[in-house]
């Protein structure tokens, strides 16, 4: 979407990381959509290779204690 911008960028090995966020009107309010997209590399250009999702039960703060992400902020749609 046009309103989606890069807010970081983790360039760890072997597979970068970016989060996005995006701004969205839902119910007379604004809200904020972020994504991460897990990138690999495919000939010399960057293929996304996955997409997680902020946890919808810890909000994304990475409670230890969240049964959805275990304390790891993100989840992903395959899990």
């Amino acid at each position: 979407m046009e309103s989606e911008k890069i807010s970081e960028i983790d360039d760890s090995e072997p597979f970068p990381k970016v989060i996005t966020e995006q701004n969205f009107p839902f119910r007379g309010k604004s809200m904020v959509l972020r994504l991460q997209y897990i990138l690999k590399p495919h000939e010399g250009s960057w293929l996304i290779s996955e997409v997680l999702h902020p946890c919808f039960l810890c909000q994304g703060k990475g409670d230890v204690n969240c049964p959805q992400c275990k304390g790891k902020r993100w989840y992903s749609s395959k899990e």
